[in-house]
């Protein structure tokens, strides 16, 4: 059943070119997330050139996703689910948080994230720079549709909020021809943090 919007599926490989399909993950909903659920693993190894494993926080995988209940390809606005599992290959084992970790309704919604927030990147931050073990970077927009990257913060991995005042990489800083500053990744190459977006 199509439900005119994203949906998450999950498929296992020995070698990275035979898959075995698992089938659909992340398909509880709680209401504003009814339409869109375009999920992604989190926490995965961020060293350049390491394992690219995904890590176990707490004895749980994390997945974020996006999230919304209007039909349509990214339809505003979205929001950022969490979900967490013990078992990867187990289509049982997911299980969504009921509320999104982040809105662009919620009160301390920064300029240039009131509409909709996109996917994130969350990482481990072993010497704490921000002053938390958990970071996420993510990109945002608001009504100007130019889309920026921010940061949010967490001690437990489950319970997230904003980072500073302002976008990180402001879109609004660009050429106006300039619509996307968008899908971050970081990594670490020898002891740096680097975005990649």
């Amino acid at each position: 059943k199509c439900t005119g919007g994203y949906r998450t599926r999950l498929a296992v490989s020995d070698d990275l070119v035979h898959y075995n399909d698992i089938g659909y993950i992340l398909t509880e909903h709680n209401g504003w997330d009814s339409v869109q659920t375009g999920g992604y693993a989190q926490f995965i190894d961020n060293v350049f050139g390491g394992s690219n494993e995904i890590l176990c926080i707490n004895g749980k995988y994390t997945f974020a996703f996006l999230g919304g209940n209007k039909k349509g390809y990214e339809t505003d606005p979205l929001s950022m689910g969490l979900a967490h599992c013990t078992e990867i290959e187990s289509k049982a084992s997911y299980k969504k948080v009921a509320a999104p970790i982040l809105s662009g309704l919620d009160k301390d919604a920064r300029r240039g994230e009131t509409l909709t927030i996109y996917k994130g990147d969350m990482f481990i931050d072993e010497q704490e720079t921000l002053g938390y073990r958990y970071v996420c970077a993510y990109n945002a927009k608001d009504e100007s549709q130019r889309e920026s990257i921010f940061l949010a913060v967490s001690s437990d991995a489950i319970n997230w909020k904003r980072y500073g005042d302002n976008a990180i990489i402001p879109v609004c800083n660009c050429d106006e021809s300039i619509r996307i500053n968008g899908d971050p990744q970081v990594v670490r190459i020898d002891g740096l943090y680097v975005m990649l977006y």
